[in-house]
């Protein structure tokens, strides 16, 4: 009896383990979410409140990198496409010479504009491995997905594992009683919330736009007023440099050229001129 027993829980334990692999096999073989934007709440006592927009769904099931010790809430709604609408200002391009690249011109870099969109109901699924299942009806694509996070037990800054996970430039909101600074993003806009439209999460709003090849490093703010403040965003457009060196070593020579001709030219002139009314230097 007692073997039979012991044969009964190493079954149980074979069963639960593979069931756990097929588990994890499964969530890690889902296509894994890449958030569009994403709007911080920074509370009086530096608390963080996220609200993250998960983009359009690509599949009925999907995985999503979570730490697991924040919580995610699904929402209904949420104000971020509208503030960023009203925050945004039009884009300067501008051209960053390449000595190394290809011979022909990048053409500049596009993204879609993020403005609002319906929302549609999903629900979220296990955690697995800092990874949370994602289940999306049918026909999610074009909507927005909302969901909230918090962390009570988390270390100061968890916030930045879930702002890496955001593509190039994409949109990130922050609210604070002050100014915030969020290094390796572009402050595009500082705006007080008085006398707005803006929802009153707080006393300033803040819009910015996540830099290429910078990762973010940290969110920081100060207590006080801050005055509404504008810097329109960049686009860098990657340009053959050689072909521009050329041209200007080309228009070098050419000067060169000239004003060696010009000299000789003169001399010429000059010379002709001394013979014909008979002067001679060495006289």
């Amino acid at each position: 009896m007692r073997y039979i027993v012991s044969f009964g829980s190493l079954c149980a334990v074979f069963i639960a383990v593979q069931w756990g692999m097929v588990s994890t096999h499964a969530a890690a073989s889902d296509p894994l979410i890449v958030p569009q934007a994403a709007l911080v709440v920074i509370g009086a006592d530096d608390t963080r409140t996220l609200v993250v927009d998960l983009g359009m769904a690509t599949s009925f099931r999907e995985t999503w990198e979570l730490p697991l010790p924040v919580q995610a809430t699904v929402l209904d709604s949420s104000p971020l496409p509208l503030v960023v609408q009203q925050l945004m200002l039009p884009t300067n391009n501008r051209n960053l010479l390449i000595f190394n690249g290809a011979a022909t011109a990048t053409p500049a870099p596009t993204t879609t504009p993020y403005v609002p969109n319906p929302v549609v109901p999903f629900m979220l699924g296990e955690h697995v491995d800092n990874r949370i299942v994602i289940n999306n009806p049918a026909d999610a694509g074009g909507y927005h997905r909302f969901v909230q996070l918090t962390c009570a037990n988390c270390a100061s800054g968890w916030e930045l594992a879930v702002l890496n996970q955001l593509p190039v430039y994409a949109p990130i909101v922050v609210y604070a009683n002050g100014r915030a600074e969020l290094a390796g993003a572009w402050l595009i806009r500082v705006q007080p919330v008085n006398d707005t439209d803006l929802p009153a999460l707080a006393t300033v709003a803040h819009l910015f736009e996540r830099l290429p090849d910078s990762p973010i490093a940290g969110l920081t703010w100060r207590k006080g007023t801050s005055k509404a403040e504008s810097f329109p965003p960049e686009r860098f457009v990657e340009v053959d440099g050689r072909q521009k060196l050329g041209r200007v070593l080309v228009c070098l020579m050419g000067v060169l050229f000239c004003s060696l001709a010009s000299f000789y030219i003169g001399v010429a002139v000059m010379k002709r001129m001394h013979a014909a009314v008979g002067y001679r230097p060495e006289q």
